[in-house]
């Protein structure tokens, strides 16, 4: 009896299956054999990635092709501190903010933390050509305001980033990089995130990885994107000791009369992803869809 349910079972979980199964008697009162056919509801096209997609939000892309590498200006990481000439960097102790739109390099060690406070129309690209962040006190890259803002990997270059062990109860900065904004990683570079206090990468808008070869090790989730998490290429190693390795939890509080249901999804169309995780290799509030 538990073969012919689970057969039958089977047959309603695929779409278009058949399944045949004995039924179960006595060899006193056995029967012939009968054929149950079932099908699921959804059709192949309905299910189709970029019919999934449609009933989704569309997620927010900066391009390489959408700002100029020759127009960037050089932020120089040193220690504790750092040193710039551009007008759209403020530089304090160990904290290195960038305050308006552009394009910036940077490169060198720094033991603080970069971040971005730039109006909110303003789109802000950080070339990270060899660089070491790594910050005790919190998140190593923090995007606090912007529109849209990207991590470009510089061609050839190694950079890595590690946050605090521990952060404030009421912190908003929660990852190793951080985005209240959309956030695009790009370039052929290396970046090896080390989210020692929680998260590795997160954006609590879209989070979209275009190339590059990221390593992420992290006591919770790898990679976070809450309205969509997006993967279009690069070399993904992803390791999430206590969570997710790719996660977007969209509007996750059920109990909300106002849920939006386009958000929270996970997208992969390339690249080459590895996961170990703790808990779920990937976790979406509403649809995982991998095509390509």
């Amino acid at each position: 009896i538990l073969l012919t349910t689970a057969l039958i079972a089977s047959g309603l979980l695929l779409a278009g299956c058949t399944a045949t199964a004995a039924t179960s008697a006595s060899p006193a009162t056995a029967q012939p054999t009968e054929s149950v056919t079932a099908t699921t509801a959804a059709s192949d096209s309905d299910l189709a990635p970029q019919a999934v997609l449609a009933a989704n939000a569309d997620y927010t892309t900066v391009n390489p092709d959408e700002w100029s590498e020759s127009d960037a200006v050089d932020v120089r990481l040193s220690g504790s501190t750092a040193t710039s000439g551009a007008s759209g960097v403020a530089i304090s102790g160990s904290t290195v903010t960038v305050t308006e739109a552009g394009v910036y390099r940077l490169s060198g060690a720094l033991q603080g933390q970069v971040v971005v406070a730039a109006p909110d129309d303003a789109l802000v690209v950080l070339i990270l050509d060899g660089v070491d962040i790594s910050n005790g006190a919190g998140a190593a890259i923090d995007v606090q305001t912007a529109d849209d803002v990207a991590i470009h990997l510089a061609d050839g270059s190694s950079n890595t980033v590690s946050d605090a062990a521990s952060t404030a109860a009421d912190a908003e900065a929660t990852a190793a990089v951080y985005a209240q904004t959309d956030l695009t990683i790009s370039g052929t570079g290396s970046l090896a995130v080390t989210g020692n206090g929680n998260d590795g990468i997160a954006s609590k808008d879209d989070l979209v990885i275009l190339g590059g070869t990221i390593t992420v090790t992290a006591v919770d989730d790898a990679l976070r994107g809450k309205d969509a998490l997006v993967v279009e290429g690069g070399t993904l190693n992803l390791t999430a000791t206590g969570g997710d390795g790719m996660k977007s939890d969209g509007d996750d509080d059920e109990a909300s009369a106002d849920i939006d249901w386009t958000r929270g999804y996970i997208y992969v169309s390339g690249g080459t992803i590895d996961v170990e995780a703790g808990d779920d290799g990937l976790q979406a509030f509403t649809d995982t869809v991998i095509a390509g």
